[in-house]
């Protein structure tokens, strides 16, 4: 079962919403599926979906014909497509939901009723990717005209959506995983909202130990960088100046780094008798940079 279907089953399974505010739920359902006018039809892989529009249909604004399902296959996905059969039903429900504007906002008596009202659009156009993978909801306009309201309602529930286009048709989305948020609980699935605040902080964690992850590993690195370099200038001083010559604490020094080429400054100090502070530990190995350096100056003087 893909995240869709579990969101729309989710939302369908509010039954409170969709009995208090029957009208705006059904107002949302039909005003959103494929046709809505002189042709009433809906399109969908959701078989509850299918049915709840036969009965918005039929006992919200009750026509006197039917409404019939047809199944068909679609990318190896079964489709219900549902239509009210006779004009005069349509042109019944047309009129019972006409107004001067797109959306007839006298159908909402509180944020209530608009809640229901998206609830009901998104079980018609809507879809959100699972949140594990991407942060995504939308809501697909089946016809032109619609959008614009639609973004001022869901503006005046606190939730402005972005717009785009896609093959010809325009899309409101939100990516804002706060925003999806409040949308969940506002189409009546509090429980996958609570879901996805989990998946939140589960990633905020998994990131936060990769982002730590990475910082070690790249401080491994830059150490056994280091650590390579000061091995390669300790070894130009035994062969060309010879350890036993250099100074109690320098001598300890070099061969520990000798002894400990991937170990970090902080450990190198705790080996030391009596142990170095990391600062310390620096001065001395920058003590042996210098005299490497002389070395090799001397080296070149030579030739």
């Amino acid at each position: 079962m893909t995240y869709n279907i579990r969101l729309k089953n989710e939302i369908l399974e509010n039954r409170p919403m969709r009995v208090r505010h029957k009208q705006a739920y059904a107002y949302g359902l039909l005003l959103f599926a494929q046709c809505f006018g002189e042709e009433m039809r809906l399109s969908t892989e959701h078989r509850g979906i299918a049915r709840l529009y036969a009965s918005a249909a039929t006992r919200v604004v009750g026509i006197s014909g039917s409404v019939t399902t047809y199944t068909h296959i679609q990318a190896g996905k079964t489709v219900y497509d549902v239509q009210v059969d006779d004009l005069d039903d349509c042109l019944a429900i047309f009129r019972y939901f006409e107004s001067d504007s797109v959306i007839k906002n006298d159908v909402f008596r509180s944020d209530d009723d608009r809640a229901a009202f998206c609830a009901g659009a998104f079980l018609s156009c809507g879809s959100m990717l699972d949140p594990e993978k991407s942060y995504h909801f939308e809501f697909l306009m089946p016809r032109p005209g619609l959008a614009e309201p639609f973004a001022a309602l869901l503006e005046e529930l606190g939730y402005p959506p972005k717009l785009t286009e896609r093959r010809g048709q325009q899309v409101l989305y939100y990516r804002d995983s706060e925003q999806i948020e409040g949308l969940l609980a506002t189409v009546g699935a509090t429980p996958m909202a609570l879901e996805l605040m989990n998946i939140k902080i589960y990633k905020d964690i998994r990131n936060k130990a990769n982002r730590q992850m990475n910082c070690d590993t790249a401080n491994i690195d830059k150490a056994v960088s280091a650590g390579a370099r000061q091995i390669q200038r300790i070894e130009l001083i035994r062969e060309e100046y010879g350890l036993e010559r250099l100074d109690d604490d320098l001598r300890a020094m070099a061969e520990i780094r000798l002894a400990n080429p991937t170990a970090s400054l902080r450990e190198l100090g705790e080996m030391m008798l009596p142990p170095l502070s990391r600062s310390g530990v620096n001065h001395r190995l920058a003590r042996l940079d210098r005299l490497a350096e002389e070395i090799e100056q001397k080296q070149k003087a030579g030739t």
